[in-house]
C-alpha cells in the first residue's frame, strides 16, 4: 500500500460504544479508506461478532491492533503492532506500527511499514495525561527527513487537521474527537467536513 494523499483514518474507542459497528459502516459508505480496530483485552468471541457485522466488501478497509491471528481469520486489510511488537508480518496488505519517539521517522526498523502512526502531537483527548514530549517545531524539522509515512496521532480534530498536514504528515487519525460526537448522523457530517477542509 503506498499513501498518496493526506489519509484520515478513524480508531475505535477502546470499549464499544452506541451505535459504533453502524458508524464504521456509514462512514466506510462515506469515503473513509482506514478503519484502526483497537480492542485490547476483548476476546476471540468479541473480535468475531464485532468483525462479523463488517461487510465482506469493507472488511479490506479494516486494520486490526496486535491480533495478527484475526486479521488472518478474517482477511482484513491490515494490521497494526505496537512500537515493542517485533513479529515479522507477511500476507497482509497494509502494516503499520506505533511510534512515539522522533528517530522512528527515519528508523531501518521501521522502514518497511506502510506508515507509523506517532503520538502524541497535541494533548491526548481520550487519555487523561498524556501530553506531547516534542515541540511541534521538532517534529516538523524530522518529517521533512522521514523514511516511511507518518500518521499524526494523540489530540487530533478538525480544526488541526490543515496544521498538521502543512507539518508534512502524511494523515491523521481521530479517536477522542471523533467519537464525542453522540449520534451517526452528526459523526458522518464530522468526518465528511473534516474531508472537506483536506481537500
Amino acid at each position: 500500500m503506498s499513501i498518496n494523499r493526506f489519509q484520515l483514518i478513524v480508531i475505535s474507542p477502546e470499549t464499544e460504544v452506541p451505535n459504533e459497528i453502524e458508524t464504521v459502516n456509514a462512514l466506510f459508505e462515506a469515503g473513509l479508506d482506514i478503519f484502526h480496530l483497537r480492542k485490547p483485552g476483548w476476546t476471540d468471541d468479541q473480535f468475531d461478532s464485532w468483525v462479523n457485522a463488517i461487510p465482506n466488501g469493507y472488511k479490506s478497509k479494516v486494520t486490526v491492533h496486535e491480533r495478527l491471528d484475526i486479521a488472518e481469520k478474517w482477511n482484513l486489510g491490515g494490521i497494526h503492532l505496537k512500537s515493542n511488537q517485533t513479529e515479522v508480518v507477511t500476507g497482509i496488505e497494509r502494516r503499520s506500527k506505533s511510534s512515539h519517539g522522533l528517530k522512528e521517522f527515519t528508523s531501518e526498523e521501521f522502514k518497511d511499514f506502510d506508515y507509523i502512526t506517532f503520538s502524541p502531537v497535541f494533548r491526548s483527548i481520550s487519555k487523561t495525561d498524556y501530553s506531547p514530549e516534542f515541540s511541534l517545531d521538532s517534529i516538523q524539522q524530522c518529517l521533512e527527513e522521514k523514511t516511511v509515512p507518518v500518521i499524526a496521532l494523540g489530540g487530533v480534530e478538525m480544526n488541526n487537521l490543515s496544521q498538521l498536514k502543512s507539518m508534512g504528515f502524511d494523515g491523521a487519525a481521530m479517536l477522542g474527537s471523533f467519537w464525542l460526537v453522540e449520534n451517526i448522523v452528526e459523526r458522518v457530517a464530522y468526518f465528511e467536513e473534516c474531508k472537506r477542509i483536506l481537500e
